[in-house]
């Protein structure tokens, strides 16, 4: 089912629910069915009488229809029912599972569609083995080598306390990026896709991307069409407007005019709308006005908080988990 069918079969199944307890409730207790009949008959009455001018009989049955849902409202609390038992339960009360409020897409479907488009990637599965409750802090070197203020094991730590301390649990729109750096196999990727998985579970939007994947993307939707560039608009949409975008492995994308612009744009585009972007790279901060330009370099550097990640290549070892 496409994120439309989705949103319909939701609101479909809680009005159902919905007409299944009064089914239920009513049938079980026909004094309430009754009351709830009195309370439409007054309220029809009441409508009349204004229609007519007839203001003391309005009033009148106002009177009328509050002491009727008042009765009702206390028999539900003598069933020890909810007050709203007989509204109907949307799954998002937010959009009642229209997928909107005011015309803009609404946080609910802008996770259905982010889902949509994990389900066309690996990233989904990756998530569910890379996170924090797998992440083994005991496969980090303990001992501080010559020109190391901390071991890996004490500077993972600290990064680690900082992340799930200050930086997850207070996340928004004008949360800081990061900027994870350092040799190949030091953990930096498991640590963003952690990070990620972690926002995702309190219902951020977290858009994931390789370096390679998210340039090469930006710079074929600025070859493309524009009457041909459809669903190719919903994707570069949630590049910039995701509570968070994650670009892996900058670095190992080709590097030309192109993708130097197109990222550029994104960074740029995303810290001007302030939402937070978390990058992972094996560039030190001051490779990145050498491999790229000075444009994103001050951006980087000035914008971001940077943590460095070392120590001894993770991949090797077997049991690696983090």
């Amino acid at each position: 089912m496409d994120v439309h069918e989705i949103l319909a079969a939701r609101r479909k199944r809680a009005e159902g629910d919905r007409e299944e307890r009064v089914r239920a409730l009513y049938r079980d207790h026909p004094d309430l069915a009754d009351l709830q009949a009195e309370k439409i008959r007054l309220g029809k009455d009441m409508v009349q009488a204004v229609l007519a001018g007839d203001k003391e009989r309005a009033g009148e049955d106002r009177k009328k229809m509050e002491e009727v849902g008042k009765a009702f409202d206390q028999a539900l609390q003598v069933l020890r029912l909810p007050a709203d038992y007989l509204e109907v339960h949307y799954a998002c009360p937010d959009c009642q599972d229209t997928g909107f409020v005011d015309g803009v897409s609404c946080h609910c479907r802008n996770l259905l569609i982010l889902n949509k488009l994990y389900e066309k990637s690996s990233i989904g599965d990756l998530l569910r083995r890379q996170n924090f409750d797998h992440f083994d802090l005991d496969l980090f070197r303990k001992d501080r080598q010559e020109g190391e203020d901390l071991s890996p094991y004490e500077n993972m730590k600290a990064i680690l306390k900082d992340i799930r301390e200050d930086y997850i649990p207070y996340f928004g729109d004008k949360s800081p990026s990061l900027y994870f750096f350092g040799r190949v196999g030091t953990g930096k990727t498991y640590l963003v896709n952690a990070i990620a998985k972690a926002l995702l579970d309190r219902g951020k939007t977290v858009f994931y991307q390789t370096s390679y994947d998210l340039l090469e993307f930006m710079v074929d939707y600025s070859f493309t069409r524009q009457e041909d560039r459809g669903s190719l608009k919903e994707k570069r949409d949630y590049i910039f407007d995701a509570d968070l975008l994650v670009i892996d492995d900058l670095g190992t994308e080709n590097i030309n005019s192109m993708t130097k612009s197109a990222l550029f744009e994104v960074i740029n585009g995303r810290m001007i709308r302030q939402k937070p972007t978390i990058i992972s790279s094996n560039l030190q901060p001051y490779e990145l006005g050498k491999r790229y330009d000075d444009r994103i370099f001050s951006r980087i550097g000035n914008e971001y908080i940077l943590y460095e990640v070392y120590g001894s290549d993770l991949r090797g070892n077997p049991g690696r988990k983090a």
